[in-house]
C-alpha cells in the first residue's frame, strides 16, 4: 500500500483488538491494508523540505527594500532581531542557497553582511 502510493520514510501502525484467525491470512491481510489506507487517509501527506538558514544584517536604510523583495520571492523568513542593524533570518531552500545568498549581496549592492547557517526541515502538508 505504500510502495502503490509513493510513500517513502513512512511507518503505519495498526492495532486491531482482536486477534485469531477466524478471518484467515487473506482476511487479516485485507484488515491491516484496510486500516493502514483509512489513517493514511485520514493523516495526509506531508512532505519535509531542506532549507538553510541565511542571515542578513542590513542597516535600517536597506530594511524595507529587503522585506519587500523576499515577500515577493516568497522567502520564508525566521526571527527578524532589530538593533544597531537589522537582521533577518530567511530560509531558502537549501538548492537556492548559493542562489539566494549571490541575490542578497546584489540586492543590498554589497552593504548587507549575509552568514550561512544551519541547515533545516521544514514539513509542509499536501493538499
Amino acid at each position: 500500500m505504500l510502495k502503490n502510493r509513493g510513500l517513502k520514510n513512512t511507518v503505519v501502525v495498526v492495532t486491531r483488538y482482536f486477534g485469531g484467525i477466524m478471518l484467515g491470512a487473506g482476511g487479516l491481510v485485507r484488515a491491516y491494508t484496510d486500516g493502514a489506507v483509512a489513517g493514511t487517509d485520514a493523516a495526509g501527506p506531508i512532505v519535509r523540505v531542506l532549507h538553510r538558514e541565511i542571515a542578513v544584517d542590513v542597516d535600517y536604510t536597506w530594511y524595507g527594500k529587503l522585506e519587500n523583495e523576499l515577500r515577493g520571492r516568497g522567502v520564508k523568513v525566521g526571527d527578524v532581531a532589530f538593533t544597531d542593524r537589522v537582521r533577518v533570518l530567511c530560509l531558502p531552500e537549501e538548492a537556492e542557497a548559493d542562489r539566494f545568498e549571490a541575490w542578497m549581496t546584489d540586492l543590498t549592492q554589497g552593504q548587507g553582511i549575509v552568514t550561512r547557517g544551519e541547515p533545516r526541515y521544514f514539513t509542509e502538508q499536501l493538499s
